[in-house]
């Protein structure tokens, strides 16, 4: 998808541009930013650019991780991907790719300090933030924020496991939680002041218990008066309670976790990023020229310098009017000091690296908008015309400084100069054309203009000497116009050199058309299609012709540059050089020589060109030879050239055949070298992995489902484990002997008891090994082995293993026990699968008659016929059969002389097959081919009609009547003939069909038992060689699986440090044959650990930033173990070996210390994990419990609610108003006259209100209480009815009690004090009486196995011998049936009587043999059902296990 520029096989790129954002450091000296679909490289000290192309649209979001030198970016595409390539080689890392319906563009990218971690912001449509591990291209977590726009996202430098996303209204901290290999993303939203520095209080909406009305019951919050529910009212918030936050523009991370944030409003906040503590910093004294507005900030970096012991945080901040300055910060305050003025208005600041350099990104406020451009063929000058109008003509003799020599308000519009570069050509976007004069002498003066042209395709001609009105338009005599008409809408067109096509690009159509211009002159002409193509691109385009005129560029939206042949139109060069999703290409532009294009997109700002390469011009002159080459051959014979003639060397031509002859030679005998080479290597493998193996890998699969049983593949043993066996099974049997006569002499046994142990083993004694009688039970054997009937005595307790040579003599006998299993197994696998065979074979001898019968019924039936496969038959997968091979086979020339040879023998035997043959002829002329008219041949015997039946039946005679009723009864006995042999081969049929099943279903039992048998061998093989794991002298380090749990993760951990505690305690008796002094200087030695090397911090000028410690964390444990290893192999160099010490034992030594210190890595390792996972643990309990305590924070509040509503909805308050105090009179009707009246002081009659108002609030809370105590009354005797039922409950239940049936053992257990020793007794003694019938049950499977065993053997004798015979009386009596029909086709003719009297006697023999045969029927009947119940009781008995 992306290729660096330099790797295009045909043309070179070179781009220029520059973006508005996106742009980052590499490396000290470069930078790294997209320009349309190209990420560019830019080395600021050399000044080297360095291309990578993007084939799939524009370069998306970029970012760059400086230790690591990789830079990653995205596409824009359906489904985006992002891919990190490497600096300076360009070579791809990774390619990431999400999920493609959550996700349809990446917004932001950002790596990690320490490299290995790239989190990805996506805006559209989830808001989703990724966290990506890109070396092992895994997803480590993601999360959504619906509705959550983010600008900036940074990490923490010091800990990568915090993320801060800001915008202008949202700045959370994003914690990354890991259990082992699992990660979460948890954000927590931080709180922003107000723009007074207040911070707003999270509003409760919970019902307060504390504000309370006595008599209108609780304060509802105002999202319950309002009516809101759910989420809106929690999220609710009065307007006189909300106050508009600070909006973040800017912030970084400090060397203390800490975080800067500059607001739009001009205030810099301190936020720390663990407890989320806002602290708004107070500038300490402000510039001559007043308080800054940090309105546009965009990018912050903060660095530490020590001076004087106190922390000062010095922070590169941008202004918005372009003025660049330091902020010195100190505790909560901060100093603007430093400031620069840049000038110009500044979009963006990057520090290097190294931070020795800042770059500044800048917005020339001057710059106007080009939208045409064309260069002068005849002067160093270039003609530029912008989208206010104006036409610029620049110098351009000095590339690096152009000047500006002419300015004019002329048009928006499109320029050209003509090929000379006398004129310039303006077509205006009102349908004008302006001529300008080219030279500078004329001050590029307007020559004219031409009218309104209407959208048509016209040529103007114009004459040098041009005149024009007063109004500077062209008069219209030194003007030759033509007008042509075509069937399509082009968007752009072009005229070839000759003036006799025309090339147009079609806009509603994705074709470009040839058009041939007509010689006569007219003023209106409809032009004549004479080709179009598809023109590979979609959206409007243009078309450009070049400078020698055979060269045809398309270009269009799609922004892919087409360069065609003028001839043929077909595209010969194709490039994308602009993206789509920035409209494509706007414009280009020829050079004079051909060989470079110019390029300029419409919105990606990126300036293109591309460099073509000479092989382009030798594949337009081999287009033109080959064209000449068609010429040649339509002209006459004698006109026609030699084809040598066309060669342009032809020298070369033949030097270049000789070359390829011996470029063939070689290739030839490069491919035989190969092939020889590969069948060396099938030969080697075929040796060592086939013909080595004793039992090579089979399976068995049954006939009616899908089971299948696989057998061990073997390996024969050599003489040496031959030997090391028979010594450990030697020494076995005499340490086994010394044993029990020690325990003999050391314990006084019982004489009888030895006896009967004696007479047991006597009579157990038989061909198999039994397990001998042990001093341990079973299952401390540590496997089942001895249900396999495997000898196990000779092995060692697994209690009593000390020594090193115990056991590698125990490993010996495990492995032996290993082998004995499979061999047993792979027996009864070969008796199997010759099983197999024998019924495949006796299935196709039955099917040959099954199919003879489908045949004789004309039946539709498909037969059944198994066949042995690939993997119950491995010995195919080594033979290529001839339709494995789809090539055709090239023979040499030794296998072609052979196959003539073969074909000539072939040809010759069958043209003596085809000689006269006199006995074939007269056995086909006399009897139709066969000697012998078999029964089955009557159903296809046809009795042919009488002659006179061809006749009417009325000129019959009396005679032929009679043939005719003659003829009919024949007939008539045929087809009853017929439909009885059909019901006999139908009941065959069926016969041999439930024949064929039965047996293979038989044999699928067996299989079944089989396999059982495997899986027994499997766990026990499994259970040995988890033993030898167990046994063997290295300790294994296992559990390398995902583990979810934690406990898990800390017996790991105990398991490893357990492991070097025994390789500690177990170093003494390791070495416990060597003189004490060498074990001491051993374990000395055994405890010493090699120096571990310190980082080396660079110098003062070297240091970078405070971050550089944490950058490879990430590597340093791996980094630290490399040099541990390195420095243990110096340890066990040899030269460090005590004196006396043999060199096998040091061996074993450096051995067990390099395990050691292995192990105890792990062990730190593992601590490490399991602390991460205790502290995720933790935390989760921790959002658990708050969860907890909120939830029943809110049952409790809802339980209160429901009471305070119960409460009230029972208590109805009535409001009355009532007059009093001062009375407000209507219509205004004030009282005068107070003759009668008596003037008091008011406080008189406020007093007196008071007192009504006291005693009326006693008198309510009186009338309360009466009312509750009412109501306690009445729950009082709700509460009394409540347990009068419950006393009834109970009585009823006593009842049922007393009437409950008790049975003798309910009794025995309400009576016997100790029940449980009653049943435990009574379990023991059943116990005993089941073991022993499982061992006299045992003892009878075991015979009856044997027998079974022995019956199966006699039976395969006698199937074998039975299907010999089978088949030798078949050909007996194939040959018998042919010397019977030979003696009497030899016999001497017979005569008629002699004939009828035969015949007579035959149909008196047949007669009588029919009445015999149905005798004997009956009594093959009788003896059927007598063999069949001789057989059953021959049968072997199936007994479960």
């Amino acid at each position: 998808t992306f290729i660096p520029a330099s790797q295009n096989s045909h043309m070179s790129l070179w781009v220029q541009g520059f973006p508005m954002k996106e742009l980052a450091f590499i490396n000290n000296t470069t930078i790294c930013y997209p320009c349309g679909n190209f990420l560019i490289f830019l080395n600021i000290e050399k000044e080297r650019k360095t291309v990578l192309q993007c084939m799939n649209g524009n370069v998306g979001a970029v970012a760059t991780n400086i230790p690591f030198e990789v830079v990653a970016f995205s596409d824009r595409k359906f489904k985006p991907s992002i891919y990190i390539y490497n600096y300076p080689a360009l070579t791809k890392r990774a390619k990431l790719k999400g999920i493609p319906m959550r996700l349809l563009d990446y917004t932001l990218l950002q790596f990690s300090h320490s490299g290995i971690y790239l989190a990805s912001y996506s805006s559209i449509p989830e808001h989703e933030v990724t966290l990506w591990n890109w070396e092992t291209k895994v997803i480590l977590c993601r999360r959504s924020e619906p509705g959550v726009e983010i600008k900036q996202m940074t990490f923490n430098p010091k800990n990568w496991r915090q993320l801060c996303l800001s915008s202008e209204d949202y700045m959370a901290i994003w914690n990354i939680e890991r259990c082992d290999k699992d990660h979460y993303l948890k954000p927590k939203q931080i709180n922003m002041p107000s723009e007074d520095g207040t911070f707003s209080k999270e509003y409760e909406g919970i019902l307060s218990q504390d504000i309370k009305d006595p008599f209108y019951g609780p304060v509802l919050p105002v999202a319950a008066i309002a009516g809101l529910v759910g989420l809106e009212a929690e999220n609710f918030k009065p307007k006189d309670f909300f106050q508009p936050p600070l909006h973040p523009v800017a912030h970084c991370w400090n060397s203390t976790n800490d975080i800067y944030v500059c607001c739009e409003e001009g205030q810099i906040l301190l936020i720390n990023g663990e407890s989320l503590l806002v602290t708004i910093l107070s500038q300490v004294s402000e510039t001559p020229e007043g308080k800054y507005c940090f309105a546009k900030l965009f990018q912050l970096y903060s660095f530490e310098k020590q001076i004087l012991n106190s922390c000062l945080t010095y922070i590169r901040c941008l202004i918005s009017d372009g003025i660049l300055c330091s902020v010195h910060i100190k505790d909560y305050n901060y100093t603007i000091k430093d400031q620069i003025n840049v000038q110009s208005p500044v979009e963006s600041i990057f520090f290097s690296p190294d931070c020795k350099q800042l770059l500044i990104l800048t917005d020339t406020v001057c710059m106007m908008n080009s939208c045409a451009m064309a260069c002068c063929p005849s002067s160093f000058s270039v003609a530029v015309g912008t989208t206010t109008g104006r036409l610029l003509i620049l110098n351009v003799y000095d590339v690096q400084n152009p000047r500006l020599v002419h300015n004019i308000l002329l048009t928006s519009a499109s320029i050209h100069y003509d090929q000379n570069g006398m004129f310039l050509i303006i077509g205006a976007s009102d349908r004008n054309v302006f001529i300008l004069s080219a030279k500078a002498s004329e001050i590029f003066k307007i020559i004219g203009y031409t009218g309104n042209i209407h959208i048509k395709i016209v040529f103007i001609h114009f004459l040098v000497d041009l005149c024009s009105d007063e109004r500077g338009r062209l008069k219209n005599e030194f003007i030759l116009r033509t007008v042509y008409e075509t069937d399509h809408i082009l968007s752009s067109a072009v005229l070839d050199f000759h003036d006799d096509k025309l090339y147009g690009f079609c806009s509603q159509e994705p074709y470009i058309c040839t058009f041939e211009i007509p010689k006569k002159k007219s003023k209106s002409v409809v032009l004549e299609l004479q080709n179009k193509i598809p023109s590979k691109h979609y959206g409007t385009g243009m078309l450009y012709l070049s400078f020698h005129g055979q060269w045809l560029v398309s270009i269009a939206k799609d922004g892919i540059l087409s360069i065609r042949d003028i001839k043929s139109l077909e595209p010969f060069v194709r490039s994308r050089c602009h993206s789509y999703h920035g409209e494509g290409i706007q414009s280009m532009a020829f050079s004079l020589d051909g060989q470079f294009i110019l390029m300029n997109g419409k919105e990606d700002g990126a300036l293109v060109s591309i460099i073509i390469y000479l092989f382009t011009i030798i594949f337009y002159y081999l287009i033109q030879i080959q064209d000449m080459l068609m010429e040649n051959e339509l002209a006459d014979y004698i006109a026609q050239l030699d084809q040598k003639e066309f060669s342009l060397d032809v020298e070369e031509i033949e030097r270049l055949y000789e070359e390829r002859e011996e470029e063939l030679e070689k290739l030839k005998k490069e491919a035989e070298m190969d092939n020889l080479a590969k069948k060396f290597l099938c030969h080697v493998l075929k040796e060592e992995c086939w013909d080595s193996m004793k039992t090579k890998g089979t399976s068995i699969k049954s006939f009616h489902n899908c089971l299948e049983v696989k057998n061990f593949p073997m390996k024969e043993r050599n003489p040496e484990e031959l030997e090391e066996l028979e010594r450990v099974f030697q020494l076995r049997k005499i340490e086994i002997a010394e044993y029990q006569l020690r325990k003999e002499i050391a314990e006084v046994l019982p004489t009888a008891l030895k006896r009967h142990e004696i007479e047991e083993e006597e009579e157990e004694e038989e061909e198999e090994p039994k397990i001998k009688e042990s001093g341990f039970l079973n299952y401390l054997f540590g496997s089942l082995s001895y249900e396999l009937l495997e000898d196990t005595s000779l092995l060692y307790s697994q209690l009593e293993l000390h020594t090193r040579e115990e056991k590698i003599n125990q490993i010996i006998l495990l492995k032996d026990i290993i082998y004995n299993i499979k061999t047993n197994f792979n027996k009864e696998f070969t008796n199997a699968h010759r099983q197999k065979n024998l019924e495949i074979a006796r299935v196709k001898e039955r099917n040959v008659n099954i199919g003879r019968i489908i045949d004789d019924l004309n039946l539709r039936e498909r037969i059944w016929q198994p066949e042995l496969e690939v993997c119950e038959n491995p010995e195919r997968m080594l033979v290529v059969e001839d339709h494995e091979i789809k090539v055709e086979r090239i023979l040499t020339p030794w296998e072609k002389e052979q196959a003539e040879i073969a074909e000539a023998l072939e040809l010759e035997r069958l043209l003596l097959f085809q000689a006269d043959d006199a006995r074939q002829r007269a056995l086909m002329d006399m009897m139709g081919g066969v000697l012998q008219v078999k029964k089955e041949d009557i159903l296809k015997m046809e009795i042919p009609p009488p002659a006179f039946t061809l006749k009417s039946d009325a000129v019959w005679t009396e005679d032929e009547r009679k043939q005719f009723k003659e003829y009919e009864k024949k007939v008539k006995d045929l087809n009853d003939e017929r439909e009885k042999y059909k019901k006999s081969l139908d009941a065959e049929l069926k016969r041999l069909q439930t024949s064929v099943y039965d047996t293979t279903q038989t044999f699928d039992k067996i299989l079944k038992r089989l396999f059982g048998k495997k899986v027994k061998c499997d766990m026990v093989i499994n259970q040995v060689k988890e033993q030898l794991m167990n046994v063997s002298l290295k300790p294994k380090i296992g559990n390398n699986g995902k583990q979810q749990n934690f406990e898990v993760k800390m017996s790991v951990n105990k398991r490893f440090q357990n492991q070097i505690l025994v390789l500690e305690r177990g170093f003494k008796k390791e070495f416990s044959e060597l003189p004490t002094s060498l074990v001491e200087t051993l374990y000395k030695m055994f405890k010493r650990r090699p120096r571990q090397h310190k980082q080396k911090r660079p110098e003062g000028g070297q240091r970078f930033t405070p971050y550089d410690d944490e950058q490879g964390f990430i590597h340093l444990h791996q980094e630290n173990l490399t040099q541990l290893m390195k420095a243990m192999k110096e340890l066990d160099n040899p030269h460090n070996m005590p004196e006396g010490l043999e060199l096998s034992v040091w061996n074993n030594f450096c051995a067990l210390r390099r395990s050691k210190v292995e192990n105890e890595q792990k062990v730190k390792q593992k601590a490490l994990v399991l602390l991460e996972m205790q502290t995720f643990l933790r935390k989760r309990t921790e959002d658990d419990d708050k969860v907890q305590a909120d939830i029943e924070k809110c049952l409790q509040e809802i339980h209160l609610l429901q009471e305070e509503k119960m409460n009230y909805q029972l208590n109805s308050t009535i409001q009355i108003l009532i007059t009093q105090g001062q009375v407000e009179l209507e219509n205004f009707h004030f009282v005068l006259d107070f003759t009668d009246s008596i003037l008091i002081n008011r406080v008189l009659i406020e007093d007196i209100n008071s007192i009504v108002r006291t005693q009326g609030q006693k008198k309510i809370a009186s009338m309360i209480e009466s009312k509750n105590f009412h109501n306690g009354i009445t729950q009082i005797e709700w509460e009394h009815k409540k347990m009068e039922m419950e006393m009834e409950d109970l009585n009823q239940k006593a009842w049922d009690i007393q009437i409950l049936f008790l049975s003798k053992e309910r009794q025995k257990f309400l009576k016997e004090a100790n029940y449980e020793i009653l049943v435990g007794h009574e379990i023991f003694i059943m116990e005993q009486t089941l073991a022993n019938m499982e061992k006299t049950h045992k003892r009878e499977v075991d015979y009856f196995k044997k027998l079974l065993k022995q019956l199966g053997k006699c039976r395969n004798k006698e199937d074998a011998a039975n299907f010999t015979l089978s088949c030798e009386l078949r050909n007996e009596m194939v040959s018998l049936c042919e010397r019977r029909e030979i003696c009497k086709t030899i016999g001497s003719q017979l005569t008629c009587e002699n004939i009828a009297n035969k015949r007579y006697e035959a149909m008196l023999q047949q007669q009588k043999l029919i009445d015999v045969t149905k005798i004997q029927a009956e009594q093959i009947s009788i003896l059927q059902a007598e063999v069949e119940r001789l057989r059953m009781r021959t049968f072997p008995a199936l007994i479960q296990m």
